[in-house]
């Protein structure tokens, strides 16, 4: 009979070539690619599980140095189940250099962004698969889920220094992700002429909508 494992992610590798890879060097803290002996997916896509309650990645600082607005995150991310909670789906390393995109508990729990100042959807969030864009632009920042334009209030003025992703900017436990993360895609820049075709690049591959 086959024994069930599971595995553990230690380093999320940047495929950017800039060598900003995000790790957890404390098993404790590990989310999962692999349990009971099957690679973690959703739908037929790799993913990788967060706990909710105390697991992270982390990376302190940037190649770059700290990255001033504008920057645009492309991510796709899944709840396990819907509440009015606060989970970060990634944040900054620091607390006044911090791009945010996060589980809100406002009204019934949305899904927001954050650059100093929370820009909440003003819809209730839910438990399925999604595409984020997040554009971090001060008062003319935007926040798209599956393409569609959610959110056009200001997020603040703060950078973005490292990144933690699945877990608070103190790297506490607190505001776990309780769900899965497939994909970040970090842009320190705008990339609002192109947004639309790289929406419709992640959403072919993951198939979200």
């Amino acid at each position: 009979s086959r024994i069930a494992r599971n595995g553990f992610v230690e380093t999320w590798y940047d495929q950017s070539g800039n060598g900003n890879d995000a790790t957890q060097g404390t098993a404790l803290n590990q989310p999962a690619i692999v349990q009971n002996g099957g690679q973690v997916k959703v739908g037929n896509r790799a993913s990788i599980k967060f706990d909710g309650s105390n697991d992270f990645l982390e990376r302190a600082t940037y190649t770059q140095g700290e990255l001033a607005q504008i920057n645009t995150i492309f991510s796709v991310a899944k709840l396990d189940t819907y509440a009015d909670e606060n989970r970060k789906v990634y944040d900054g390393h620091e607390i006044t250099a911090r791009n945010m995109l996060q589980l809100n508990p406002v009204g019934n729990g949305q899904f927001a962004h954050y650059a100093g100042v929370v820009a909440a959807t003003g819809e209730d969030a839910d438990a399925n698969q999604h595409l984020f864009t997040s554009r971090i632009n001060g008062a003319a920042s935007r926040l798209y889920i599956d393409g569609v334009q959610k959110s056009t209030s200001s997020t603040g003025s703060y950078g973005m220094q490292g990144i933690t992703i699945g877990a608070n900017h103190d790297q506490t436990t607190n505001n776990c992700w309780k769900g899965d993360i497939q994909e970040i895609i970090v842009y320190n820049s705008d990339q609002n002429d192109d947004r639309a075709n790289q929406q419709d690049d992640i959403n072919n591959y993951y198939t979200i909508y």
